[in-house]
C-alpha cells in the first residue's frame, strides 16, 4: 500500500469538487468522470481531475476512486438517506451467507449490536462498491464520515472525516488503548464543529466516533455543516481553540498519514 499523505485541506477541496459529479452520476462506465474543478494535493505533489470509479443511483450511496491516487471519497446524505441511514440507530440487517460474514468482519473488533446499524448498511454498500479493492486513503463527510470511520477501522487506511457524527457506543471503547499509537484506529482522524449539530446529535443516546476527534470550539449563526463551511475554517485553524473530545487543547495536524501519528497536544 502506498503512502499517501493528505492535508485536511486536501480533503475539504476534494470533497467539495467531487459532490456533483457522485450525486449527478446515473449509469455505469470506464470512462473517467470529470471533478467540478481539478485539485492540486499540498503534499502529494499530484492534481486530481476526475474520479476512475463512481457509485450510480441503483448503489444506494454516493462514492468514487480518484483516477490519479487511488484514494476513496464518501459524500454526504441526499434526501433518501435519512431514512435508509442516519435515522435509523437499530435497522435490523438482514444478510444472508458470505454477506453475512462480510458485514460482521466490517464491525471487528466489536459486535454488530454495538453500532449505529444505518450507518453499518452504509458501509458495507460502500465495501460493495469497491469490490475487494482497497484504497490507499479514505475521506468523507457527514453520513460519507460515519461509513468511513467504519470502512477506515476495517480496511486499516488512513481517513479524514468532515463533520462525523458517531457510530459505537461509547461504553465499548477503551480509551486509554484507544490513544496508544500503535493502535490502529488512531489513523482515523474526525474534524468537527462543536456548534454541528450532527457532530453531536448521538451523544445523549451514548455513542462515539472512531478513532481520533478534534473539536473546533468557534460559535458563529446557523448550522455550519457543509464541507465548505468546514474548509474555511480549517484554513485559518491557527486562529481557532480546537480540543479533542474531552476538552484537552489540540492541534490541527498539517498532514494526516499512516507513520506521523498521534496528534501532539497544544504546547
Amino acid at each position: 500500500m502506498a503512502e499517501l499523505k493528505l492535508s485536511p485541506t486536501d480533503a475539504a477541496n476534494l470533497l467539495i469538487e467531487s459532490r456533483d459529479p457522485i450525486t449527478e452520476h446515473k449509469k455505469k462506465s470506464s470512462d473517467p468522470v470529470p471533478l467540478t474543478k481539478s485539485v492540486t494535493l499540498e503534499f502529494a505533489n499530484k492534481t486530481i481531475s476526475s474520479l476512475a470509479k463512481v457509485t450510480t443511483k441503483d448503489d444506494k450511496v454516493g462514492a468514487a476512486l480518484t483516477s490519479d491516487l487511488n484514494i476513496l471519497i464518501v459524500t454526504g446524505s441526499r434526501v433518501p438517506d435519512y431514512g435508509r441511514y442516519n435515522l435509523r440507530p437499530n435497522r435490523t440487517l438482514s444478510w444472508q451467507g458470505d454477506e453475512e460474514k462480510q458485514i460482521k468482519d466490517l464491525t471487528k473488533p466489536w459486535r454488530l449490536k454495538d453500532f449505529h446499524s444505518g450507518f453499518v448498511l452504509h458501509a458495507a454498500r460502500v465495501l460493495k462498491f469497491l469490490d475487494g479493492h482497497v484504497p490507499d486513503f479514505i475521506i468523507g463527510h457527514s453520513l460519507g464520515a460515519a461509513s468511513a470511520q467504519i470502512l477506515g477501522n476495517h480496511l486499516n487506511v488512513p481517513t479524514i472525516c468532515l463533520a462525523s457524527p458517531q457510530v459505537i457506543k461509547q461504553n465499548i471503547i477503551d480509551k486509554e488503548k484507544m490513544r496508544e499509537p500503535s493502535n490502529e484506529q488512531w489513523k482515523i482522524l474526525n474534524i468537527a464543529w462543536k456548534q454541528d449539530t450532527v457532530t453531536s446529535i448521538l451523544r445523549p443516546l451514548k455513542y462515539r466516533c472512531l478513532g481520533h476527534r478534534v473539536v473546533f470550539q468557534k460559535s458563529n449563526l446557523g448550522m455550519d455543516h457543509f464541507v465548505k463551511q468546514y474548509r474555511d475554517m480549517i484554513k485559518k485553524a491557527e486562529k481557532h481553540q480546537i480540543t479533542d473530545a474531552d476538552g484537552n487543547p489540540r492541534e490541527l495536524p498539517k498532514k494526516w498519514h499512516s507513520t506521523e501519528l498521534p496528534i501532539k497536544e497544544k504546547s
